[in-house]
């Protein structure tokens, strides 16, 4: 629990892992999104509120199961693959052309929004069998998916209410489509659409299928219990086992009221009626033990005049003894031998026609018993009538009793008096043990024996494909089943097939879904089944009992298949979300009676996140009217992020454990030592094992890493903790130990600090640490606080923010970040600011200058190929020289393009190709070409692409020209490159200005300020 804990806190301080996207999976779920909205065009744009309806309404009924009734109709092809499909540590596609290229994102979206409303072989086949509800698998699926009690998903439905052709008046069919776009998406929802196909296209297919290969439904032997079914007997659905109208006050009244006195003659008439012989074609019974017994129940009858009288509960009699048809008389209330109950007076021919049935009767009937222990028989009554239904020892108990021949026969000892309980109630009582003893039957036989609601005819039919509209690609599987009174018809597909042992007949080719699942905590393992992804699991197994599950566990940050786990049988007993089938499937028949209910017409089904309810939205027909729901307006753009900014963290499942990677196992021949690595490896969110030298958190990077702070080797965070609030609640500040502490740690771990210091002070330490430190010390500490991504972000929006623009700042980010860096800002700066950079960007600046940083924010730059291209060397080169130095005037835009674009290493040789072309080099005719502004941003790329720690070291001395320093640029570059590569930064710096920078700072700084910078920097070398 404490480790749970200490990773949800993990997750907020390491947020913006969440958020972190490939630009290839970026562009493809921004278009897929686009593409989407595009569909919702086509439907009914305007809607009037027509009822509300609570999602939890109804009966709730935990027996609720959805029944295959019949499959009607499997067309087209299913893809068949190996058990093993996806190789260990396989590298799924990243970029956007591999992906687009296979599924466009029209197509994706043209699937995302598949429509059963105007499928002509869905309207075919309703014609015929008449479902009340058709709708697609995504639709059932958004109908289950909602999981209480905060329901937090929004989300719209549309619903097409058509009247059958040539059915009678009223006849009508509900055709459900599958949900439109949500109006917002998170970053991790976005990272889902994209590396769902690319995971379909890396896995090994072995050709195809017809899919009338497929095996989609076990057979009923192999089809497994529910959870909920597993763990209570079943109850029918349409009897309530307790009835609210009997009259349950006799029972409390014993002893307070006197039945009224009888003539003996009309007892002793009633008696006769009760004990008249029977024939029986079970058991044969001599008649004379019926009249020996008959004459003992009259001279009991005789004694029922007595002061002392007794309640006495028939329990049963002899199986023997059945009543043969007689009228009964008009004032009989009371029975000495058995109730007159509906089971005992019915006058139906077939109880003496049928000897099951006339046994199955006996099993009903009472027998005398002891009427000294009244209260026991009382308390009886009430646990019979609030436990309704017994466990199988007592009913083999009962069983054995009533069918003892011995006990049939003996006579009755005590004389039976008048029961003081009213008819009603024990006539309740005896219904209620009539429906238990007929259903404690084993929990098997109630599971099979489901009613089905399809005809015989209609279950012997068949359908002619050749009939039907086959897909163009992939199949389509239409199947009907039962949710207790509603017939439904699901269009699926099967995406995936293998070979499966079912039962013991041979190999079958079953379905398989393989469930994409995004992982951002894989140094401490994968994450649970959200209540969406287990109901999105079951749903599948669901529609076809047969389907083999996987999970496929995807590294988010790095686009690797983790691992493929198959579920084992039975996994939803074990999962921890919460996910309760029967609340789903109750859910949903709710919703369907109300759609069932609808006239005709076009409806759109509305749920608001957080609301338990949904509203039914009626097509306004063009109509707009006050308070109309207008789709155009709602599906104006591309969604956005929620609002909330809610960390969409799940827990970590401690029953999976994941493969050790091999540059994690120990050397078996390697001795033991005492030595520390140079480099330890440490467990990073979401990247599995790597080395942590950096803020920067790039896997893709190329660039080699030079930092001077790297993690310390004895770290403690609560050590470090409390004496950081030492320190600040010391009378003065002690600014030492907080230079110590915090810059003698990574930003990783100065993150464990702060979570430490929260838990101990009770309070935020960036808080407290502003406001302990003022000037450019807590300039200095409160930027180390920030990643390096959120420090730059803050940079850029501080030199666009207020009057004028920094021109400066905005240049030396934007032109010596990497495309990882820039698309990384990106995202950063629109989380923090909730603004766009490229239009902030754009609104500040102008010209040909705008136009450079622009395509520098698109982050379009080639990476770097081992493939030396020599011919595209050469065109660049003469293309940088024909358009500056070569022709009057200067060509700005093929500029921008080569130098925006080319990876670093081509533009190295570029630029010195370009001197064989030109008399001057790159910088010289920058300097001659352009001015201003577009000349320093141009002259930044060519110095960074040369050497960019000589570029950050030029500027560090640009810094601390004549008496001072310019503190603002000292500290973001020490900043921003001390876990990056300010040691070669220093190292440039000495063998360029010939003195160390160590020995510049001390010369035009003082104070805590030198002591921080100096610290960031290390020692000199």
């Amino acid at each position: 629990m404490h480790f749970t804990e200490y990773l949800r806190e993990v997750a907020q301080v390491c947020s913006e892992d969440y958020n972190i996207i490939s630009p290839g999976a970026l562009q493809y779920s921004e278009d897929v999104l686009k593409s989407c909205l595009e569909c919702i065009k086509t439907i009914p744009q305007l809607y009037q509120i027509h009822e509300m309806t609570s999602l939890t309404g109804g009966t709730f009924n935990p027996a609720l199961t959805l029944t295959f009734e019949k499959q009607l109709l499997i067309m087209g092809n299913v893809d068949i693959t190996d058990h093993k499909m996806v190789p260990a540590d396989a590298q799924l596609a990243s970029d956007y052309q591999s992906v687009s290229s296979v599924t466009p994102p029209a197509k994706k979206a043209k699937d995302m929004h598949a429509t059963i409303s105007s499928d002509s072989n869905a309207e075919t086949l309703s014609a015929r069998y008449e479902p009340h509800v058709c709708l697609t698998r995504d639709a059932l699926f958004r109908l289950l998916n909602n999981h209480g009690p905060d329901f937090g998903e929004h989300w719209e439905v549309p619903v097409w209410v058509k009247l059958n052709p040539g059915k009678g008046r009223g006849q009508k069919t509900v055709y459900i489509d599958s949900p439109l776009l949500k109006t917002e998406i998170t970053m991790r929802e976005m990272n889902h659409i994209y590396h769902e196909e690319s995971l379909k296209h890396s896995i090994k297919k072995n050709g195809q299928k017809h899919v009338f290969h497929l095996m989609s439904e076990l057979p009923a032997n192999e089809k497994p219990f529910t959870s909920e079914s597993s763990k209570r007997n079943v109850v029918s659905f349409e009897n309530d086992s307790l009835d609210f109208e009997v009259d349950l006050t006799d029972l409390e009244t014993f002893g307070e009221s006197t039945p009224a006195k009888k003539p003996k003659k009309e007892l002793h008439n009633s008696t006769k009626i009760t004990t008249h012989p029977a024939v029986s074609e079970t058991v044969g019974t001599k008649p004379k033990q019926i009249n020996s017994k008959s004459d003992q129940e009259t001279e009991h009858t005789s004694s029922i005049d007595s002061d002392e009288e007794k309640l006495v509960i028939d329990d049963s009699v002899s199986q023997t003894l059945t009543p043969k048809k007689q009228p009964l008389p008009s004032a009989a209330p009371f029975s000495a031998g058995i109730p007159l109950t509906s089971e005992s007076t019915s006058d139906k021919p077939e109880l003496s026609s049928s000897p099951q049935k006339l046994a199955k009767h006996g099993r009903h009937s009472r027998r005398p018993r002891d009427c000294g222990d009244q209260l026991s028989e009382i308390l009886r009554m009430q646990s019979a009538m609030f436990n309704p239904t017994n466990n199988s020892a007592k009913s083999s108990a009962t069983s054995q009793e009533t069918k003892s021949p011995s006990q049939s026969q003996e006579p009755s000892v005590h004389p039976p008096a008048v029961s003081l309980v009213k008819p009603c109630v024990t006539s309740y009582l005896e219904r209620n043990e009539s429906v238990n003893s007929h259903e404690s039957a084993p929990l098997v036989n109630i599971l099979t024996e489901h009613k089905r609601l399809l005809s015989e005819d209609l279950q012997a039919g068949a359908e002619d494909e050749q009939d039907y509209d086959a897909p163009e690609e992939g199949n389509l599987i239409y199947k009907l089943y039962s949710l207790h009174d509603l017939l439904l018809m699901v269009r699926t597909s099967v995406a995936l097939s293998h070979t499966r042992s079912v039962g013991s007949s041979e190999n079958k080719h079953v379905p398989v879904h393989v469930l994409p699942k995004l992982e951002y905590q894989l140094c401490y393992g994968v994450e649970c089944l959200s209540s969406s992804e287990a109901c999105e699991l079951w749903t599948e197994a669901l529609l076809h009992s047969s389907t083999v599950s996987y999970t496929a566990h995807i590294n988010a940050h790095t686009s690797k298949v983790a691992l493929l786990r198959k579920l084992p049988d039975g996994w939803i007993h074990s999962i921890s979300c919460g996910f309760k089938p029967s609340k789903s499937l109750n859910i949903l028949h709710h919703l369907l009676k109300k759609l069932s209910g609808l006239a005709e017409g076009r409806y759109l089904i509305v749920h608001k996140a957080g609301e338990p309810f949904v509203a039914l939205m009626k097509e306004a027909g063009g109509k707009v009217a006050r308070g109309s729901y207008n789709l155009q307006q709602v599906h104006s753009s591309v969604p956005r992020p929620p609002a909330s900014g809610a960390i969409p963290w799940i827990p970590v499942d401690p029953a999976v454990v994941l493969p050790v990677p091999p540059e994690a196992r120990p050397d078996p021949l390697q001795l033991p030592s005492d030595k520390r690595p140079e480099a330890p490896l440490v467990a990073t969110r979401g990247t599995g094992w790597s080395p942590d030298f950096s803020r920067k958190g790039e896997e893709s990077s190329h660039e080699p890493t030079f930092p001077t702070v790297v993690p310390a080797v004895d770290f403690d965070p609560n050590r470090d903790a409390a004496r950081i609030e030492t320190a600040i609640k010391t009378k003065g500040v002690d600014e030492q130990t907080i230079i110590d502490v915090l810059t003698k740690r990574t930003y990783s771990q100065r993150r464990e600090i702060a979570f430490s210091y929260e838990r101990k002070a009770k309070k935020d330490m960036i808080t407290a640490l502003k406001g302990a430190l003022s000037g450019s010390l807590e300039s200095v500490i409160l930027g180390l606080m920030k990643s390096t991504t959120q420090y730059d972000a803050s940079e850029i929006r501080g030199s666009i923010k207020g009057l004028g623009t920094d021109e400066e700042t905005l240049i030396e980010i934007l032109c010596s970040r990497s495309n990882t860096e820039l698309l990384e800002i990106k995202q950063v700066y629109k989380e923090l600011f909730k603004k766009e950079l490229d239009k902030d960007v754009a609104g500040d600046t102008s010209g040909n200058f705008a136009k450079l940083l622009l395509a520098l924010v698109q982050a379009k730059r080639a990476e770097p190929s081992a493939v030396v291209d020599s011919e595209k060397i050469d065109q660049d080169a003469r293309a940088l020289y024909q358009a500056g130095i070569g022709v009057k005037g200067t060509d700005v835009p093929t500029w921008i393009s080569i130098m925006s674009e080319r990876s670093v290493p081509h533009l190295q040789k570029v630029f010195q190709r370009y001197k064989s072309y030109s008399p001057y080099d790159m910088q010289e005719s920058i300097i001659k070409e352009v001015k201003g502004d577009l000349q320093k941003s141009f002259l930044v790329i060519v110095q960074c692409v040369e050497n960019k720690q000589l570029y950050f070291a030029k500027r560090l001395n640009e810094a601390m020209k004549g008496k001072g320093a310019k503190e603002k640029l000292l500290t973001r570059i020490i900043v921003s490159r001390c876990e990056v590569d300010l040691k070669k930064v220093c190292s440039e710096y000495k063998a360029h200005f010939g003195e160390s920078l160590q020995k510049a700072i001390q010369e035009h700084t003082k104070g805590d300020y030198q002591k921080v910078i100096l610290s960031l920097c290390g020692p000199e070398e």
